[in-house]
């Protein structure tokens, strides 16, 4: 069937395949015209919505830089499996994307994806950014494994894992009331658990991180110190996740509430961070009886002061799992 008769007909499975195939072929404008009719469909009430993320999706991930950052911009939307900036950056550099993004957050956000994957980008693009983190990476930083987009999925890999050991935990300890580190730790799981399955819980006390579990009503759990990079690295992989079914946020928006959380415990401006962070002592930690989905447990002890969170995700059918989830632990 030709396109007319596609969108007519509301064969997704066609009109999907149309679209590869119109990829292929590096045929743009007849990508972008399947878009407009779908969108002009589902005025008329066709269930096509499917569709056009698919076309908005594949111009990001393949099509030439001013073709995929004018539907970057022109959208603004995500796709199913993560932001469209995200998706335009991991296949562009920043070299053939700059020219073509206009001031505003995709730009933003693209410069900030850019040179967490080693492109060379001026510091003024962060001019403005919400973000509290610097545009390149700091020496003491860790690597941030970078999302991998394709037509058929995503993958987003997991930070290298630590050896757990089974911990000596603390005794129960009274739990005290810390608001702003409690909304700092919970925005790194906040999508787990307001657009997905997941739970999180948080607790601040006066003692040690071992303490600081226990608080959390954990009987038993295995963790391991670690220095700070590593902790970040897993900090910034669950903030950046959308856990199982929510948005995913992408690396510089997990980075930055890695580096807000951090400094929040420390009580220090994020800009202190490359050497305060030495004061403080770090640990994941998970609950021996999670098995499977989503899970990041943090500690952190400073000033005689401990924090713990503990989030866990999962999938409703294991059978549904799909590539473009993230990866199953966080530590």
């Amino acid at each position: 069937m030709n396109l007319h008769d596609l969108v007519e007909a509301s064969d997704i499975a066609g009109l999907l395949r149309h679209v590869d195939l119109r990829v292929k072929d590096r045929d743009w404008a007849e990508v972008l015209e399947t878009g407009i009719r779908c969108r002009a469909a589902i005025e008329r009430g066709k269930q096509l919505g499917g569709v056009t993320q698919y076309v908005e999706y594949r111009m990001a991930l393949d099509a030439p830089a001013p073709l995929a950052a004018s539907v970057v911009e022109e959208g603004g939307g995500r796709s199913t499996l993560g932001p469209l900036w995200e998706v335009m950056a991991s296949t562009h550099t920043w070299e053939d994307l700059e020219p073509w993004l206009e001031p505003g957050r995709v730009r933003m956000m693209v410069a900030h994806e850019r040179s967490l994957r080693g492109d060379v980008v001026a510091d003024t693009e962060a001019d403005g950014s919400p973000l509290v983190t610097p545009l390149a990476v700091e020496e003491w930083e860790p690597t941030y494994p970078p999302a991998e987009y394709r037509p058929d999925g995503a993958d987003f890999p997991t930070p290298p894992a630590v050896a757990l050991t089974a911990l000596q935990l603390g005794q129960d300890s009274d739990v005290m009331e810390d608001v702003e580190s409690e909304d700092a730790l919970f925005e790194l799981v906040r999508p787990w658990v307001d657009q997905s399955n997941g739970a999180a819980g948080i607790a601040c006390i006066e003692g040690t991180a071992e303490a600081a579990i226990t608080a959390l009503g954990a009987s038993a759990a295995e963790g391991s110190d670690v220095q700070f990079d590593v902790a970040l690295s897993h900090m910034t992989w669950a903030a950046a996740s959308g856990g199982a079914y929510g948005t995913r946020r992408g690396n510089p928006v997990g980075r930055s509430h890695a580096w807000y959380a951090a400094s929040t415990l420390l009580d220090i401006d994020p800009a202190e961070l490359p050497v305060a962070h030495q004061s403080a002592r770090w640990l994941l930690w998970r609950s021996p009886g999670q098995t499977s989905g989503w899970e990041f447990g943090l500690a952190a002890e400073h000033g005689g002061f401990a924090w713990a969170l503990y989030a866990h995700d999962r999938i409703d059918d294991d059978s549904e799992t799909g590539a473009h989830h993230d990866g199953a632990t966080g530590s």
